[in-house]
């Protein structure tokens, strides 16, 4: 499955994940998240970070089979 960050945050980045679980599709998010967002990703409380991690496993629950 393929979705872009700003799918996530609601941002300007077009940054593409493409993962085939919810769990390979976090790994690579907070990889992506670490590089070039650091500066949000300082700024997010463990709740607001949860509540990203959620989205994206929302995303793939919606995944058609």
């Amino acid at each position: 499955m393929k979705f872009s960050c700003k799918d996530l945050s609601g941002g300007e980045c077009n940054h593409v994940i493409d993962a085939a679980t919810a769990q390979e599709a976090r790994g690579k998010a907070m990889e992506h998240a670490k590089k070039v967002h650091k500066d949000l990703l300082k700024k997010m409380s463990p709740q607001q970070l949860e509540h990203l991690m959620k989205k994206i496993d929302d995303l793939y629950k919606k995944k058609p089979k």
